[in-house]
C-alpha cells in the first residue's frame, strides 16, 4: 500500500465500526494513507427529505459523530456524508477515491442495523472492487492468513496483509492449497508415487507459490494445505485461532469466485474472525 492509497471507513458510531477506525490509524501510521470517514445514509433514511428541520438535525449529529472520531486521528483524515442506499452509496465513494482499502463492520448499532449492516458488508464484499476488510468482533488482530495461489493479484494479497501484520504486530501465515486426497499426501507409495518424488513435487509447488511473495513478506510463515481449499483453509483458521483472513476474489484461474472466493463471501458477516477480499 502506497501513501496515495486512501483508506475508506465506513463508519456508524458502532463498536464495530469504531474498531475498523482504530485498525485504520494503525495502517495509516506506517503506511501514510489518507484516511476517509464516512457516514452513509441508510434506505429508510429517505424519509428525512420529506422533513428538512429533522434531516437538517440528523445530519448535524452525524457530522459531528464524524468529526469526534477523525480528531482521534495523527495522520490526514477527512469525512464524508454519502447519501442513499448504504452499500451503493460506499461502493462508490470507495471507487471514486480510489480506496486502497475500505474498512467496515459486520454489525451495527442496533438488531436492525446488525442485519442491514450485515447484508451492507455482503454487498461490498461482492460488489466493491477495492480491497475490503470486514472487522468482526474480536478487538485484536494477533494472526493473519493470507490465502494465496499463483493467481495474479497474489502480490497484492500478501503487500497488504504484511502491512496489516506490520501495523498491528501480528503473526503473518502464508497459506495456499493442493486439491489432493489427503490418504496419497499421508501415504503416497500405496498409490504408487515414490516418497522423494512426491516430496520434490510439493517443494516445487510451494517455492513456485511462495517464491515470488517472499520479497513482500519476509519471515513470514508458510505452510501448504492438502485437500479441497475452502475445508483447508477454515480449518487452518480455527487451527491457529486466526483473527484476520485476506484473500483475492480470484484465483490462479481468473475466474471469480475462486477456491478462496467463496470462504471470503461466506464467512465475512458470520465468521469469527476480520475478512478482507482484495
Amino acid at each position: 500500500m502506497t501513501p496515495m492509497d486512501p483508506i475508506l471507513v465506513a463508519y456508524d458510531g458502532s463498536v464495530n465500526a469504531q474498531r475498523a477506525a482504530a485498525l485504520a490509524r494503525s495502517v495509516a501510521s506506517v503506511s501514510g494513507a489518507h484516511t476517509i470517514l464516512a457516514w452513509a445514509v441508510a434506505p429508510s433514511d429517505l424519509a428525512w427529505e420529506l422533513n428538512a428541520d429533522n434531516y437538517a438535525r440528523v445530519t448535524r449529529e452525524g457530522t459531528a459523530m464524524l468529526a469526534a472520531e477523525a480528531s482521534k486521528f495523527s495522520t490526514p483524515v477527512s469525512t464524508r456524508l454519502l447519501d442513499g442506499e448504504s452499500g451503493s452509496a460506499l461502493i462508490a465513494a470507495a471507487e471514486e477515491s480510489r480506496a486502497g482499502l475500505v474498512l467496515l463492520g459486520t454489525r451495527g448499532r442496533g438488531r436492525l442495523e446488525a442485519l442491514l449492516l450485515g447484508s451492507v458488508t455482503r454487498q461490498l464484499m461482492e460488489g466493491c472492487s477495492r480491497p475490503t476488510l470486514a472487522v468482526h468482533d474480536r478487538s485484536s488482530i494477533g494472526k493473519i492468513v493470507a490465502a494465496v495461489d499463483r493467481g495474479e493479484n497474489a502480490p497484492t494479497v500478501v503487500k497488504i496483509a504484511a502491512t496489516l501484520a506490520q501495523a498491528t504486530g501480528a503473526q503473518l501465515i502464508l497459506a495456499t492449497a493442493i486439491n489432493v486426497d489427503r490418504a496419497v499426501v499421508e501415504r503416497p507409495t500405496s498409490f504408487g508415487l515414490p516418497a522423494e518424488l512426491w516430496a520434490d513435487a510439493v517443494k516445487l509447488y510451494a517455492d513456485r507459490c511462495f517464491g515470488p511473495l517472499r520479497e513482500h513478506a519476509p519471515g513470514a510463515v508458510e505452510r501448504v494445505l492438502y485437500g479441497e481449499p475452502t475445508d483447508e483453509l477454515t480449518r487452518l483458521m480455527k487451527l491457529e485461532s486466526a483473527d484476520l483472513l485476506v484473500a483475492g476474489r480470484r484465483g490462479a484461474s481468473g475466474a471469480a469466485p475462486g477456491d478462496w472466493y467463496s470462504v471470503v463471501t461466506g464467512l465475512a458477516a458470520s465468521g469469527p474472525h476480520s475478512t478482507l477480499a482484495v
